[in-house]
Parts: structure tokens; C-alpha cells; sequence
């Protein structure tokens, strides 16, 4: 009896924790990452940048725009994106301040980019990366900033020529 009890709590722990696991999943990881550590509120890099970009870059009618190269660049900036960003905030555990995460998150941005292949997506997908991207986040200083940094690092011609 002790022991179906034991399995029956260590089943009831495992399936709370996988159900856990699953709504942190990819872009869901922005949100948790907001409830569970930042508290920055909805104007905060984690859910008005963040959040918003990413979800926006899934939907069916934007990422079934880009080609195979295209859709590994996005797979793979998510993923660089959310994970840079859970690094950032596990060492900064217990000392958040909003603005730094929105810094971080900004300065993760061109080495994701980058890392992922920017500057060969940039020429087969460039109309696809203009339908995604929402032209009103490029007028911050940050994203001015990191679109500088990348099309430096790719060379202006190769992304619009």
C-alpha cells in the first residue's frame, strides 16, 4: 500500500512538472520567464519585445513565407534568443532590474543573428524578414544599435543587393 502510494505521488509530481515543461516551451518562454522571475509587466522587453516577436515569427502566414534556410534561421534565433535570455536571468537571480533585461536582451540579439546565419538568409528571405519584423520596434536606439552591428558584421550589399 505504502509504495502505490509513493508511486502514485511520484507520478502526480512527474506529470506537474511535465505540464510545467510544456507551457514553457519555445515563445511560451517568454511569459513564464515574466511570471516566474522578471515582473516587468506587459511593456517589458520579456512580453512587448520578446514575446511579441516570437509568436509573431510562428505564425503560419509569416513563417511559411521563409524557405528551408529561412525557417532553420528562425528555429534556431528563438531558441539562441530564449536561452541567452534564461542565462541572463538565473545569474542574475534575486537582483532583476527590467531595464537591464531589456539591455541584455537587445545586446543577445546581433550574436544570435549572427551565430544563426543571418547574412545568407538575409538575401533569400529579405521580403519574408520585412512581412515579419514590426517596422515601429526598429525606431528604439537598442534596435538601431543591433541592426548596425549586423549589417556591419554582413556587409550592406549582401543583404539588400
Amino acid at each position: 500500500m505504502k509504495i502505490l502510494i509513493f508511486l502514485n505521488l511520484f507520478l502526480l509530481h512527474f506529470i506537474n512538472n511535465s505540464e510545467e515543461l510544456e507551457r514553457c516551451e519555445g515563445c511560451n518562454a517568454y511569459k513564464c520567464m515574466e511570471d516566474d522571475i522578471a515582473h516587468c509587466g506587459p511593456n517589458g522587453y520579456l512580453i512587448a519585445y520578446g514575446e511579441k516577436n516570437c509568436k509573431n515569427f510562428y505564425k503560419p502566414e509569416i513563417y511559411d513565407r521563409f524557405d528551408e534556410l529561412g525557417k532553420q534561421f528562425i528555429n534556431c534565433t528563438g531558441k539562441c534568443l530564449i536561452y541567452n535570455m534564461e542565462l541572463y536571468l538565473e545569474k542574475r537571480a534575486g537582483d532583476i532590474n527590467c531595464e537591464l533585461i531589456k539591455e541584455e536582451g537587445f545586446h543577445s540579439h546581433p550574436k544570435c543573428y549572427l551565430d544563426c546565419g543571418f547574412c545568407q538568409v538575409c538575401k533569400s528571405n529579405k521580403y519574408a524578414l520585412l512581412r515579419a519584423y514590426d517596422l515601429k520596434d526598429f525606431f528604439s536606439k537598442e534596435a538601431i544599435e543591433q541592426v548596425y552591428i549586423v549589417i556591419k558584421e554582413c556587409g550592406v550589399l549582401n543583404c539588400f543587393y
